[in-house]
């Protein structure tokens, strides 16, 4: 009797002790997404779902809010932030980096190195993007903090480029940044790509450029593109199925890259409504060599003597190391006429 009873109290003070130091959903606040800036100084905004008490005694209601923090350095302006608060800060839940339009030109690459390197509050799988609002107008989003997650979410679930902060810590701090706009009322849209060569900011990408972005980095759901019709004025075209195929071929003691689009136009709508089987086949031939000019035009961005955003030489490589290898020696590798594209799309 007397072991069961020393038995028991074990029991008893060893529940008292957990109860009392386990964490509550008020204990912490989980971030859901971070905005960082720079300006004369850098700030962090953490945008977390915080529990707050319920009209039902037995649940907690989820409300966003902001922590804000500001410093000489990444570091101190993060951790202001998270000292703003006395709940521990989670950031296990965060998927989402924002960039303002400060830090998008200067210390963008540092920045990203350092969140990544940083086992608290870095993510490697974490979706960068750039913002155009500014650090002060950032937690005016308080209120409506859910309402713009759920804009990202659909923006993502129709089809937009991403870029994680991984690919932003490669050593040659070549990359592509998507960027958003931020309206009056809170929602986000797409505004282009962002390309960076060397570190430094080198263009934007914008229109259908986008798409054809996202098809070379490998994804295979694009946005309706907008091109133009000839006289028929600009149209909006949703296709059905891109992709992309490579072939690498010797030609004359060199090698040059072959890049086919090929799919389906499955809807064209303009100013007098949706475009008939018969109308779509007339226009083809233009949007296909409006795919091929827009190509053209981002080339010398994507592929040059110290980038390669969607790692052509590896292809190069692939089919010919030693003579890839001259290639770049002799400065040919990197003519335009090394990398042809042609656009093969058909009408359903």
């Amino acid at each position: 009797m007397k072991v069961l009873k020393l038995l028991f109290s074990a029991l008893l003070l060893s529940a008292l002790l957990c109860g009392c130091t386990r964490s509550g959903i008020g204990d912490k606040v989980i971030v859901k997404a971070i905005f960082l800036d720079q300006t004369d100084q850098y700030t962090a905004h953490l945008l977390v779902l915080e529990a707050t008490p319920s009209a039902d005694a037995g649940s907690a209601a989820e409300v966003t809010t902001f922590l804000t923090g500001k410093g000489a350095s990444l570091y101190r302006a993060i951790q202001q932030a998270e000292d703003s608060t006395v709940s521990d800060v989670f950031y296990g839940q965060n998927e989402l980096l924002f960039l303002g339009p400060g830090l998008q030109q200067a210390d963008l690459f540092a920045s990203c190195d350092y969140l990544a390197k940083n086992a608290a509050s870095g993510r490697p799988n974490m979706a960068v993007f750039g913002i155009d609002a500014a650090a002060d107008r950032i937690p005016l989003l308080e209120e409506s903090g859910k309402d713009f997650l759920d804009h990202i979410d659909q923006l993502t679930a129709q089809g937009c480029y991403l870029t994680y902060l991984y690919q932003m810590t490669a050593p040659d701090q070549n990359a592509v940044l998507p960027l958003l706009h931020l309206k009056e009322e809170g929602g986000v849209q797409t505004a282009g790509l962002r390309v960076y060569q060397n570190g430094q900011a080198a263009g934007i990408w914008t229109g259908p450029a986008v798409g054809l972005a996202m098809l070379l980095s490998g994804q295979d759901q694009i946005p309706p593109l907008e091109l133009q019709a000839g006289e028929e004025g600009p149209v909006t075209v949703i296709l059905r199925s891109p992709r992309l195929s490579y072939e690498c071929l010797p030609e004359e003691g060199t090698l040059t890259l072959h890049i086919r689009l090929t799919g389906h136009v499955q809807q064209v709508l303009g100013a007098g409504g949706l475009y008939q089987k018969e109308e779509r086949q007339q226009i083809l031939e233009q949007l296909n060599r409006q795919m091929e000019t827009v190509f053209a035009a981002m080339q010398p961005d994507a592929f040059g003597p110290d980038w390669d955003l969607f790692f052509w030489e590896n292809r190069f490589r692939n089919q010919n190391d030693a003579l890839t290898l001259q290639m770049e020696q002799e400065g040919t590798l990197f003519e335009p006429v090394r990398v042809r594209f042609s656009s093969r799309l058909k009408s359903v």
